[in-house]
């Protein structure tokens, strides 16, 4: 009882603080900024304070500031609020891919699993997309990649080797 008592005269001292006539001003504003520039001017931040108190001359009480216009509402893209398949249709087209890429080859390995893993010297890493033995291929031989008929990608050598492949990195 006596500890509902205690805590309700907490309540009532809390309730009977006065406002200040500033933070009452301040809290009327509508806009954000505004309204945060007010209670700033009255309650600088502390890194401001502390440069101000370190300055010989006391600072002068800061004016509250008339509320500013706020920003112009930006302006919504043109395929706002379309659908997905909608925005695609209306999508530039992506650029072209390059008919083929000629390369040479930096280094030739055979993963576990017996695919060619090429490392050209581009940087670029394909592996052979089916195992096949009969293909030989060697280091700083020329290739050339293109897209096959399937959307699967073709190498040929110079050598006259060819082969499915696929791209790592």
């Amino acid at each position: 009882m006596v500890a509902v008592l205690m805590m309700s005269g907490s309540t009532v001292a809390h309730a009977a603080t006065p406002v200040p006539a500033w933070a009452a001003e301040c809290a009327e504003r509508d806009n954000d900024a505004a309204r945060l520039a007010c209670y700033d001017s009255q309650n600088p931040p502390r890194k401001k304070a502390a440069k101000t108190q370190s300055s010989a001359t006391p600072a002068a009480p800061a004016q509250i500031d008339a509320p500013r216009a706020s920003a112009p509402p930006a302006i919504p893209p043109d395929d706002f609020g379309l659908s997905e398949s909608r925005k695609r249709e209306s999508a530039p087209p992506p650029p072209a891919e390059p008919a083929e890429l000629v390369a040479s080859v930096a280094s030739v390995s055979q993963r576990l699993t017996g695919e060619l893993l090429l490392k050209l010297d581009n940087g670029q890493s394909w592996v052979q997309a089916q195992r096949n033995s009969a293909v030989r291929i060697k280091a700083g031989e020329r290739v050339s990649i293109a897209r096959g008929a399937f959307g699967g990608y073709l190498l040929h050598s110079d050598s006259g080797a060819s082969m499915r492949v696929r791209r790592l990195e």
